[in-house]
């Protein structure tokens, strides 16, 4: 399934499919793993990929007519950076498709956009392949990009990928935590999107 997840969705931030036979398939080449450049990573480059990353979250789940992708393993080990700073998804294994406009009746409250809970007590993220499911669109790619790699308390990288930041950008990380954990009346679409202005103009 892979090499067709990596065709439908090769406008984004994804590895290019190159070809492939049988169980075997070639993609390019995209650089280092995220968790392996983070260290030689200035402030700007890390604002950049944050805003690649979130850009991609958006795509994901609106940007195809037909279907939205939830990727479930966005980890720093599957995420590659190349030398100009762009950035690609290079595993694709993971992920749950959901069509948005099925012929058949949806759920009840397929309307509803499925919020993705988060537990302060579980280590990673947690997800119900059920709930995202029986619902048209879910926050879950914007969820795992926000705690899983740019969160403080992220247990893939050490501080997050936006630690340290610049006098003048110190309320991103208020920012974070809200994205991880939205305030009432906040979707984390909204916030994800506020973050991405924010950092564009770093």
């Amino acid at each position: 399934m892979e090499p067709i997840i990596q065709q439908v969705t090769k406008d984004w931030a994804v590895a290019e499919y190159l070809g492939g036979c049988g169980d075997f398939t070639v993609s390019r080449y995209c650089g280092y793993t995220l968790t392996w450049v983070i260290p030689q990573l200035d402030w700007m480059t890390r604002s950049s990929v944050a805003v690649q990353l979130l850009q991609f979250a958006f795509n994901a789940t609106f940007s195809h007519p037909q279907f939205a992708f939830y990727f479930t393993d966005m980890s720093p080990d599957n995420f590659a950076v190349s030398s100009d700073g762009k950035v690609r998804l290079v595993d694709l294994e993971h992920v749950i498709v959901v069509d948005k406009y099925p012929e058949a009746d949806p759920p009840a409250n397929w309307k509803v956009q499925h919020q993705s809970f988060h537990d302060e007590s579980v280590n990673g993220f947690a997800f119900s392949t059920q709930e995202i499911c029986s619902h048209q669109t879910s926050d879950m790619n914007i969820y795992s990009i926000c705690q899983g790699i740019l969160s403080e308390k992220s247990d893939l990288l050490d501080g997050g990928l936006l630690h340290s930041p610049p006098q003048h950008m110190l309320d991103i990380t208020r920012m974070i935590r809200e994205c991880v954990s939205p305030p009432t009346g906040k979707t984390r679409f909204d916030i994800a999107q506020s973050i991405i202005e924010v950092l564009d103009v770093r």
